[in-house]
């Protein structure tokens, strides 16, 4: 019997491949001539199937490397920090992706429409530093844009050197610089239409 890794996320969970949805295979098979093994926008979702799945229903193979492009970029547009969160919005589709775990590991979130933010592990993006609240902050989307907003952390959410209220909804713009208790990220935003052709805005 052959055995694959479904997601890195899932730690010791496995997934008989007889089971395996078809773009699992699609995205993974190295055999396969369209697996698409050397684009790195489809290196870095293997490793995401629930992400795989919900981009891949929507869109067609070419667009969903469009729609990853602006993360694969994000790390050459880091000017005030190391650290960044890149938000990637197409349709109803949402999702963020952020080296604040770990600086040289890109890692991708589910979609979703808010994403929590903390020490905590049971959070969306963990940044694991003493200055950042167990639940710290949550990153939301809604149809016109992101949005953060503080949970009242002890050591506050900053956007841009302005603190945050509590509870209080901030949008976020492309260029941003948020930071938690001490920890410095820039936001990066891509937005684009529910059809790739019908871009309504992209940045970065």
């Amino acid at each position: 019997m052959q055995w694959s890794v479904l997601d890195r996320s899932l730690g010791d969970h496995w997934i008989d491949s007889r089971f395996q949805p078809p773009y699992y295979k699609m995205l993974l098979n190295p055999s396969d001539s369209s697996s698409n093994c050397s684009n790195p926008s489809f290196q870095l979702l293997a490793h995401q199937p629930a992400l795989s799945e919900s981009l891949l229903d929507e869109y067609e193979l070419e667009d969903v490397s469009a729609l990853m492009a602006p993360v694969l970029k994000a790390p050459q547009r880091c000017q005030r920090s190391k650290r960044y969160i890149q938000a990637v919005t197409a349709g109803c589709v949402a999702f963020l992706a952020t080296n604040a775990i770990e600086p040289h590991v890109t890692e991708v979130t589910p979609v979703s429409s808010s994403w929590l933010i903390g020490r905590s592990r049971v959070c969306a993006i963990q940044v694991p530093h003493k200055s950042v609240s167990r639940c710290h902050a949550v990153i939301g989307h809604y149809p016109s844009g992101f949005y953060i907003t503080d949970l009242g952390s002890l050591n506050g959410t900053w956007v841009n050197e302005q603190r945050l209220n509590p509870a209080d909804r901030t949008a976020l713009k492309d260029g941003d610089l948020i930071q938690f208790g001490a920890v410095q990220v820039e936001f990066f935003l891509s937005i684009r239409g529910k059809m790739m052709g019908e871009s309504e805005e992209t940045i970065g």
